[in-house]
C-alpha cells in the first residue's frame, strides 16, 4: 500500500511542482506589464525590477496553487485510469479507493497553506510592493533634469532650474483617471527633503495651488508660503489603505471597529469571505475534478491538464458573476462568495453518480 501511495504522490508532486513553477512565471510576467515602464521611466533598475518579481510571488498563490493542485492530480488519475491501473489495483485486492485518502489529504495541507498565504502571506508580499514601488519612484525623483517634463505616478513635473536639492520655478500637474489635469502647482523655489524613513518630500514656497473640477468649470485657487508636497503621495490612514495589505486578523479587528459604518462592514466582510473561499478553491475543484478525469480514460497528461482548465475556468467564471452580484448588494457576502464552490461540489457527486 505504501508502495502504491509513494508511486501515485511521486507523479502527481512531479507535476505540481512543475505546473507552479511554470504559472508563477505567467502571472508574473503578466503583471509585469503594469508596472515596469512606469518603474523603468522612475529611474528603476533590473536588480529593482526582479525584486518587486520576487515580492509579488506570494500574492500569486491564490490563483496558481489551486491550478497546478487540479491539473497536478487530473493528469495523475487520467493515466491512471486510461492505461488501467486502477482496475489492476483492484484486481490484485486493494480497494481502488484507497488513492482518495491521498487525494483528501494533500487537499486539506494545500488548503490549510492556501488559508494562511490568504491571511499572512499575501497581504505582507502587497504591503512590501506597494512600499519598494513608492522607494523606487521617491528615488528616481532625485535624479530630475532641468527644463525635462517627468512624470512619476499621477504627476508630471517640470523644473526651470535645479541646484543639487535646490528646485526654482517648479511646476507639478496632477491628472485624473481620464488623464484629464487635476490640481496644478506652482512655486518660485523648492527643496528637496528626504526623512530617516526615506520618504522624499519638496519644500515648495511662494507658490500656488490651483484644482480643477467637473471638467475644468469649477476653479480653486490656493495661495501659499510653505507646502510640503509627497513625491509618493501622502501617508494614508489605516483605512485608507487598499484592504488587500491587511492581515486578516487586522480585517477582523477593523470589521469589529465598524460594524456600525454599513457600507464599509460590507466592504471588509466582502474581502474576509473572498479569501476563505479562495482558500477552499482546491477541495471545491477536486471532487468534480477526480470523477470527471477517471471517466475520461485518456492516457495523455494533456487532456487531464485540459480538464482542470476547464474546471478552473468554470468556477473562476461563477465567482466573478456572483462577486459582482455581492459588490452590487443583491445578494450578502456569506451567501453569494460561498454558491460558486457548493455549485461545485454538487456538480462532483453528479459525476461521481455518473461513474
Amino acid at each position: 500500500m505504501r508502495v502504491l501511495t509513494r508511486y501515485i504522490l511521486k507523479e502527481f508532486f512531479s507535476i505540481f511542482f512543475t505546473a507552479s513553477f511554470i504559472l508563477v512565471g505567467i502571472f508574473l510576467v503578466g503583471n509585469a506589464f503594469d508596472f515596469a515602464a512606469k518603474l523603468i521611466a522612475g529611474g528603476a533598475g533590473f536588480f529593482n525590477i526582479l525584486k518587486i518579481f520576487l515580492l509579488g510571488i506570494p500574492s500569486s498563490f491564490v490563483f496558481v496553487i489551486p491550478v497546478a493542485f487540479l491539473i497536478g492530480w487530473l493528469a495523475t488519475l487520467s493515466r491512471l485510469s486510461a492505461q488501467s491501473e486502477i482496475i489492476a489495483i483492484q484486481s490484485s485486492g486493494v480497494n481502488p479507493n484507497f488513492f482518495l485518502k491521498s487525494i483528501f489529504l494533500t487537499t486539506l495541507l494545500t488548503c490549510a497553506f492556501l488559508l494562511y498565504s490568504n491571511s499572512f502571506l499575501a497581504p505582507k508580499s502587497n504591503l512590501n510592493m506597494n512600499q519598494e514601488i513608492k522607494k523606487i519612484i521617491s528615488e528616481g525623483f532625485l535624479k530630475i533634469e532641468p527644463e525635462t517634463f517627468s512624470k512619476f505616478g499621477n504627476f508630471v513635473f517640470y523644473v526651470g532650474k535645479k541646484d543639487n536639492e535646490n528646485l526654482y520655478n517648479i511646476n507639478i500637474f496632477e491628472n485624473n483617471e481620464k488623464n484629464r489635469i487635476k490640481t496644478k502647482i506652482f512655486a518660485k523655489k523648492g527643496k528637496i527633503q528626504k526623512d530617516q524613513n526615506q520618504k522624499i518630500t519638496i519644500l515648495l514656497e511662494d507658490g500656488i495651488m490651483i484644482s480643477y473640477e467637473n471638467a475644468l468649470k469649477d476653479i480653486i485657487k490656493i495661495k501659499f508660503k510653505k507646502y510640503i508636497f509627497g513625491i509618493t503621495g501622502e501617508d494614508k490612514r489605516e483605512e485608507e489603505m487598499e484592504l488587500s495589505t491587511f492581515t486578516t486578523e487586522k480585517l477582523f479587528k477593523m470589521l469589529k471597529k465598524n460594524r456600525k459604518d454599513e457600507k464599509k462592514s460590507r466592504v471588509i466582510l466582502t474581502e474576509i469571505h473572498t479569501r476563505f473561499v479562495l482558500g477552499l478553491t482546491p477541495l471545491f475543484l477536486i471532487l468534480p475534478g477526480v470523477f470527471l478525469s477517471i471517466r475520461v480514460k485518456n492516457p495523455k497528461r494533456i487532456v487531464g491538464m485540459g480538464i482542470a482548465l476547464l474546471l478552473v475556468g468554470v468556477y473562476y467564471f461563477i465567482f466573478t458573476v456572483f462577486f459582482n452580484l455581492v459588490e452590487n448588494r443583491i445578494l450578502t457576502p456569506e451567501i453569494g462568495l460561498w454558491i460558486p464552490g457548493i455549485f461545485m461540489v454538487i456538480l462532483g457527486f453528479f459525476f461521481r453518480e455518473k461513474r
